[in-house]
């Protein structure tokens, strides 16, 4: 089953998703969640938009956290994670405007007044990754 697959991916990069949300300061279940729902744990997910990789990394992003590979599982987690720690801070540990941001950017999430912003995949991108993130918590891959 899908299921089974993806959780079988997300135990490949267990200890390296560890070591990336610890290095940037953010919890692991917050990496593993926002992974699960951008990527199912797919190191070569590309999506419409041209973001790659596990955490799905614009290449605007993937620069400015300098991810020279956004295909290498490593370097991903670690531009990712810095990026979720970067935002944490921006928004003030709100987890909705945080990855409201990480899917729509920090621009439409703040011309929307720091409100979530009007967009339905960014309406539904944020509790999809909130529902994981409490999965995550209450049982790491």
């Amino acid at each position: 089953s899908v299921a089974v697959d993806w959780r079988q991916r997300a135990a490949t990069y267990s200890v390296m998703i560890d070591k990336a949300a610890r290095t940037a300061a953010v919890h692991p279940a917050l990496v593993r969640a926002v992974i699960a729902v951008e990527s199912a744990f797919d190191p070569k997910a590309v999506s419409p938009a041209g973001a790659q990789g596990l955490m799905q990394l614009l290449p605007s992003t993937a620069r400015r956290y300098g991810v020279g590979n956004p295909f290498d599982p490593e370097q991903n987690l670690s531009g990712g994670s810095k990026y979720l720690s970067y935002l944490l801070k921006r928004y003030n540990n709100n987890l909705e405007l945080v990855l409201a941001a990480y899917n729509a950017g920090e621009d439409a999430v703040d011309r929307a007044g720091r409100r979530i912003p009007p967009f339905r995949e960014t309406r539904e991108y944020v509790p999809a990754v909130l529902k994981m993130y409490k999965q995550f918590l209450a049982r790491p891959t």
